[in-house]
């Protein structure tokens, strides 16, 4: 039973301060095949996400949606025997419109699901009586306003009201059967994003456009609530794993982005060259105490997750100002210490290979990004599953969207 809440209360620690195998940043197909290195000189409504000061663009209204399709390929390796993880797409969406309200000021707002991942381990895996299933989904609404002025500096601000969900379903050991729990949550937070651009050498200087971006979101205070359900229990067990109520309390991690794009036009052709490094505090969560309603079962789990600095580059050559190239790069060290490391989120450090194509034809917009996530094997100490975890993601972004000058 306490293994059943054990694994609970592990899902519950990791999802509100979502380590990044249930992280998603691509939310723009641009974006995602520029490895997320955009923060600097974002210019469209994706701006919303990557850096709202992009948001000021003058008189204009601009609109962008798509969708992402994550594809899961994760391994665990247990006593030289590896299990993969169901290969199920998952489709987190994304929508932005800004509009210009002077040359000056702008608003903007974005619907976007910033961690949203569903694991499946096979039914009769050695971790099954830790997960079989595992959830986490985070839907963000973002309304943004931004002001520029000096003729090159932009600033803005907004307000993140975040819908947060978490599930679990695994098997429980008993004497000379397995029982299961599904156990569910949800709660609703509020935090705060603002974002900075300096155009430190203007388009006109003759030099070429370099800028300066800086983006940072807020921590987010969540109190989840929901409940355990149990099934197939033994009538001898019935008094003990019973449908019941738990808490908990935790918080989404801060995180503070650092930018430089450089553009430079020649005739018919630009290069554009893009630079990111990511701090996110996933230290907020050191460890996660989970009440139930039967005080009895109350436990603390221990994390001690550490913050990382993540890094991204990319590169974007032009022609006509119709036909776009993209390759990037990105690495992403995991914020997991080995003893905690569990397969409710197979977390390991990754290196992130992107591409992709654009098109701009008389103000619309269709912009294609895929990436290749590489997890680096992770040999996880945890004492209930010592296991190595590794495999990829396969990742295709597709966003259209559509500008009207004012």
């Amino acid at each position: 039973m306490r293994n059943a809440l054990f694994a609970f209360a592990s899902l519950l620690a990791a999802s509100p301060a979502l380590a990044s195998s249930y992280a998603v940043d691509t939310h723009d197909a641009r974006a995602t095949a520029l490895a997320f290195s955009t923060l600097a000189d974002a210019d469209d409504p994706s701006a919303v996400y990557y850096n709202p000061a992009g948001i000021v663009r003058g008189r204009q209204l601009h609109v962008r949606l798509g969708d992402t399709l994550i594809i899961p390929l994760y391994t665990a390796t247990i006593g030289g025997s590896t299990f993969d993880v169901e290969r199920k797409p998952v489709p987190p969406p994304h929508l932005y419109a800004t509009y210009g309200l002077t040359d000056d000021a702008s608003v903007g707002i974005g619907l976007f699901v910033p961690y949203g991942l569903e694991i499946t381990w096979p039914e009769d895996w050695p971790g099954r009586r830790l997960s079989t299933f595992s959830s986490l989904k985070n839907y963000f609404i973002n309304p943004e306003v931004g002001y520029a002025f000096l003729g090159r500096v932009r600033l803005a601000a907004g307000v993140q009201i975040v819908r947060a969900t978490v599930q679990l379903k695994r098997q429980i050991a008993l004497v000379d059967s397995e029982a299961s729990i599904d156990l569910a949550s949800g709660t609703w937070g509020v935090g705060g994003n603002a974002g900075l651009q300096i155009d430190i050498l203007k388009k006109d200087s003759g030099m070429g456009l370099l800028s300066f971006g800086a983006s940072y979101r807020s921590p987010v205070s969540l109190d989840f609530s929901g409940n355990a359900h149990f099934s197939n229990v033994p009538l001898e067990f019935a008094s003990s794993l019973k449908d019941q109520s738990v808490e908990t309390s935790a918080t989404l991690p801060q995180s503070l982005g650092l930018g430089l794009a450089y553009r430079y036009d020649f005739s018919t052709v630009s290069l554009r060259l893009g630079f990111l490094a990511n701090y996110v505090g996933w230290q907020a969560l050191h460890e996660l105490a989970i009440d139930f309603e039967d005080p009895a079962l109350n436990i603390v789990t221990p994390k001690r997750l550490s913050y990382v600095w993540w890094f991204s580059g990319g590169i974007e050559v032009g022609i006509q100002d119709r036909y776009y190239v993209r390759v990037g790069g990105m690495w992403d060290p995991s914020a997991f210490p080995a003893d905690t490391l569990s397969p409710e989120l197979p977390d390991a450090d990754r290196i992130n290979l992107s591409g992709g194509l654009g098109l701009r034809y008389q103000g619309f917009e269709a912009d294609l990004g895929y990436m290749a996530v590489l997890l680096q094997d992770f040999d996880s100490t945890f004492a209930p599953l010592p296991a190595t975890y590794g495999g990829s993601a396969q990742v295709v972004t597709l966003t259209l969207g559509y500008s009207l000058k004012l």
